[in-house]
């Protein structure tokens, strides 16, 4: 079965220039994992939309070798944390696409196409922001990634701004079940503020 939503690569590092060298240039298996995250996505026939911003996109574009497959968007913000790069993502779409942050592992397909069944089943109900993952772990159910923005999402994404977590009540949220522990994986990092999102 095909995929037939774009994805957004969300690869810009909030603050990059205070961080040192951004984590998307990071060295996994001998490659850049900008570059691991693009390959992942297209081998289950994403169209990828990789979202960068201005303070190291000179060097990424520079030490990427598949950023030119790419649809490119930029996010003019300097503090440019996840809110900020979904906002571009939702200015540069006319349709509803998928959002992963570059430090969350490419899932398995059959979590993808979960998710855009689950939305084409409950697209005419639901006036969501945007779908979401959530997997049962010790008793609790874990929010994860990717996510799918609505166009009720991109509206909001653009409109609104000071964001700074997906349970914020602006956001209305629909719940897919996910059994795969893969939604809810993160490349080892000494700093990943990407779970207190969810």
């Amino acid at each position: 079965m095909r995929l037939t939503l774009k994805v957004a690569l969300l690869a810009g590092d909030k603050n990059g220039a205070d961080q040192g060298s951004t984590r998307a240039l990071e060295d996994l298996g001998g490659q850049r994992l900008i570059d691991v995250q693009i390959a992942g996505l297209q081998k289950l026939g994403l169209e990828v939309m990789a979202i960068l911003n201005y303070g190291d996109c000179e060097d990424i574009l520079r030490s990427s070798k598949l950023l030119s497959e790419c649809e490119l968007i930029f996010d003019p913000n300097e503090d440019s944390g996840f809110f900020s790069q979904l906002s571009a993502a939702c200015y540069g779409s006319e349709e509803r696409f998928f959002a992963l942050p570059l430090h969350t592992p490419v899932p398995a397909k059959p979590t993808w196409l979960r998710m855009e069944h689950h939305f084409y089943k409950k697209a005419h109900e639901s006036s969501c922001a945007l779908f979401q993952p959530f997997c049962p772990q010790r008793g609790e159910l874990i929010a994860g990634f990717p996510l799918l923005i609505t166009r009720k999402g991109l509206k909001l994404f653009r409109d609104e701004r000071n964001f700074t977590s997906l349970t914020d009540e602006r956001i209305t949220v629909s719940r897919v079940p996910i059994l795969s522990q893969d939604i809810i994986a993160l490349f080892p990092a000494p700093h990943s503020p990407l779970r207190d999102l969810a």
